[in-house]
């Protein structure tokens, strides 16, 4: 917890540091490749003293084989340069300025096959100083599926009714290239499943974000990074994924991209399209207070078509100026029809109850967004100026349709209920960020910069009731107006001082929400008005001149704040028995977390995570007395705590297999004065990586853990297994890959939740198991051009644009 004086000195502490950078070093920086002028991805570089062989400094080469480091003072130094599967190379260096060495060639070893190509490969799980990133280009159960399914590869993800959370703390927000998606609920599980894997790079999962980023939150960020196409020449693909629940149903995906680049100039677009059917199967179980039993058994099958276009420009001037303008372009059609039963059994049995029927729901959802960013590289030390602008339009057309009959304990109809509740919304959202990174000397940096984000959501609802053998149109109508803006202004100071890299930050935020509901019924206000500071913290500390034994750090606070669909006081029917509404005095809720962690030779991991959040927006229960109607509100209740353990470890078994594994064990409680839980758990991710041999290779996922506490939910067992095959042919041009997920059917998962004497009993069942078949067939359009490295000029950019 963040109080006046630790925030004060924490203030003190950011000032003071301005003034350390006045040191006397020179930056040598250059990139690595092999004689087909690849580059080679994670070499490690080591510099020495000419006149001794202790090691001053290291790194590794980033994904583009470029590295910097830096040297203390004017002199001879050795630098040494080393990849698995070529000669080691040695340069000597006389050091008076900051020294661009160009290109460093290794050569393959010469006791590697002729007939082998030597390649660097990036791993399949690496390690930043804030985050953990998954790499998803060669990961081969990935093929066939979508984003929603490789979140659950990513170490310490998991998710619980489309609710994401990272190392057990619930409410991950959702990035692309940086940018937030302003999606909740299933909106972003639509767009996450409309998401190909063939088009991400990576998944970075940032369990503690800086100040750069906004803070909300609570669970942390997922920022998933698009491929930048940087063939040159003309350049496209084609491809088709099938996937065939086993024992159910289908799905189709076709997809292409087409892709230009000159060197200044790169364009391309991407289209998918999708069309599924899937099914969920839900059972409930309530004990009420009076003993009386509610079960309820839910059967649904959603048809889903899916458009989705991406269209991506970015034109550099020169070396220090990038343009780029993104835009993405998405149709989301579900019809769902849906069977439900209820049965209510009484301790009286002339109270009994029972009702059936069809509740169908239909959505049509249109979502555009497009985003602008200039980067104007203003010295050669590498300081920038960056401006993002976002526009976003979500407009959806839905409706829910009720068709039920409602049976007394003899058998005989006494009521019948017919209604359509159609819930259009339009949602449109304009952002605006400004960011300067200065780098005050090869070590230093200093970032700031401001950000306002305004919201706006129309919701104009009206239900359609059939009575007395005649539909009625347009009863009940209501509005809801819901208008959120933020201001942020943020500063991140990075660099390394007393041998320990820094990541320092101070983020605040003012937020201004009004929410207006007009009614035949009712009318009411929503205002609140707030500020929070969000401090964060990153340290990582090197043992040893080598960099083999190394400390880390983190700490930051987040918020949650509560949706407009939560804070929305109108109330609607979802069955016969059940009223939810919205909660118009919900307040955010703010998590404050920390880890300490170790790290061995840049593989191994372990880390000690405390996280509190107070204010928990949590499901309430209110019971109508001597009934069996339940209403369904959103509440501040309680604080939730959670302790764990985390261990993380890259194993090579043999030349052909290499793995990485994640294991989590947590202590975790929730408390609030309609409950008191706590349990223990683990977590435990494995990932296995194989190389068949004749170019095929195979990949292994799974999942365990035995229970998860969310809120007042406490769930049963979860499990996955997944496999996937992935075979080039055709000089690399067509890719087949194969996989099947959920193998033993054991994603699906059950729970119970508690609230005073209500107590509620889920089993959920949807179409995890599945078979996915994707093929993708590349070919060059138009002839190469001679282009200057395009990554050099738009590095540190690449995930934000």
């Amino acid at each position: 917890m963040f109080t006046k004086k630790a925030l004060l000195c924490y203030s003190i502490l950011l000032f003071n540091c301005f003034t350390l950078f006045a040191q006397n070093k020179f930056e040598i920086s250059g990139k690595v490749i092999d004689t087909d002028n690849q580059p080679l991805a994670y070499a490690m570089i080591v510099l020495k003293l000419a006149t001794e062989q202790q090691a001053i400094a290291s790194t590794t080469a980033d994904e583009n084989g470029e590295f910097r480091l830096t040297a203390v003072s004017e002199g001879a130094y050795t630098l040494v340069i080393e990849n698995i599967g070529f000669e080691t190379q040695e340069i000597i260096i006389d050091v008076d300025e900051n020294k661009e060495l160009g290109n460093i060639y290794l050569i393959a070893a010469q006791n590697v096959l002729e007939s082998v190509t030597v390649q660097g490969r990036k791993p399949t799980i690496t390690r930043k100083i804030d985050r953990v990133v998954l790499n998803v280009d060669n990961l081969a159960a990935a093929a066939g599926r979508s984003a929603f399914d490789v979140f659950r590869m990513a170490p310490g993800v998991s998710i619980i009714r489309d609710n994401i959370a990272i190392n057990g703390v619930q409410g991950a927000r959702v990035m692309v290239n940086n940018r937030l998606l302003q999606l909740a609920g299933q909106e972003l599980t639509d767009y996450l499943k409309s998401l190909k894997p063939e088009d991400i790079q990576s998944i970075e999962v940032i369990a503690k974000p800086s100040a750069e980023f906004e803070a909300e939150g609570s669970g942390g960020l997922i920022n998933i990074i698009l491929k930048k196409r940087r063939e040159s020449g003309l350049n496209a693909h084609v491809g088709h994924d099938f996937s065939q629940g086993l024992g159910r149903f289908a799905g189709f995906r076709p997809f292409a991209n087409v892709s230009y680049n000159t060197g200044k100039l790169a364009l391309s677009a991407d289209y998918s399209y999708f069309n599924g059917k899937m099914f969920e199967n839900l059972d409930q179980h309530r004990t009420l207070a009076d003993g009386s039993d509610y079960i309820n058994k839910t059967t649904s099958d959603e048809t889903r078509k899916i458009n989705r276009l991406r269209l991506y420009g970015t034109y550099d001037f020169n070396e220090n100026h990038l343009i780029s303008l993104d835009y993405t372009a998405r149709s989301f059609k579900a019809d769902m029809p849906m069977i439900s039963s209820t049965e209510i059994i009484a301790i009286d049995e002339t109270r009994n109850l029972f009702s059936n029927g069809d509740f169908p729901i239909y959505r049509n959802t249109q979502y555009q967004n497009i985003g602008l960013n200039y980067t104007w590289k203003t010295d050669t030390l590498g300081s920038q100026l960056q401006l993002i602008a976002d526009y976003t339009v979500n407009k959806a057309d839905a409706s829910s349709t009720t068709n039920s009959t409602t049976f007394n304990y003899l058998g005989n109809p006494i009521s019948d209920t017919a209604f359509v509740f159609r819930f259009p919304s339009n949602l449109q959202l304009f952002t605006a960020e400004v960011k300067y990174n200065e780098k005050i000397s090869t070590n230093w940096s200093i970032l700031f910069g401001g950000k306002i984000a305004t919201a706006t959501i129309d919701n104009n609802n009206v239900y359609d009731i059939f009575n007395n053998g005649t539909w009625m149109y347009g009863q009940d109508a209501f509005d809801f107006l819901y208008r959120e803006r933020v201001t942020a202004g943020f500063a991140n100071l990075s660099g390394t001082i007393w041998g320990t890299e820094i990541l320092l930050g101070l983020r605040g935020e003012h937020s201004n929400i009004k929410g207006d509901l007009s009614s035949e019924l009712q009318d009411s206000l929503v205002r609140q008005d707030y500020f929070n500071l969000f401090p964060s913290l990153h340290l990582q500390k090197k043992l040893d001149a080598e960099g083999i034994h190394i400390l880390t750090l983190s700490a930051n606070r987040r918020i949650r704040r509560p949706t407009y669909t939560e804070m929305n006081p109108y109330q609607y029917f979802i069955d016969n028995f059940t009223v939810v509404t919205g909660n118009p005095n919900l307040q955010p809720q703010l998590t404050t977390g920390a880890e300490i962690g170790y790290l061995l030779k840049q593989k191994y991991h372990l880390g000690f995570a405390y996280s509190q959040t107070k204010g928990i927006i949590n499901q309430v229960f209110i019971l109508t007395p001597d009934a069996p109607d339940i209403i369904v509100n959103r509440a501040n209740t309680g604080t939730a705590e959670r302790f764990s353990i985390t261990g993380n470890a890259p194993v090579k078994f043999a030349s052909w297999w290499d793995s990485s594994s994640n294991l989590e064990l947590s202590y975790s409680t929730s408390v609030a004065p309609q409950f008191d839980l706590s349990i223990y758990s683990l977590m435990l991710q494995t990932n296995h990586d194989y190389k068949l041999g004749k170019g095929y290779t195979a990949n292994l996922t799974a999942i365990y853990t035995p229970r998860i506490l969310s809120g007042n939910l406490i769930t049963t067992t979860i499990a996955s297994v997944d496999v996937g095959f992935r075979k080039k042919f055709f000089e690399d041009k067509f890719t087949v890959a194969a996989s099947v997920s959920d193998i033993f059917y054991t994603a699906n998962f059950g729970g119970t939740s508690y609230f005073n004497d209500e107590t509620i009993v889920i089993q959920n069942r949807q179409q995890t198991r599945a078979f996915n078949l994707s093929l993708t067939y590349n070919f060059n359009l138009g002839k190469a051009f001679s282009i200057r490295k395009l990554e050099k000029s738009n590095h540190e950019e690449a995930s934000r644009i």
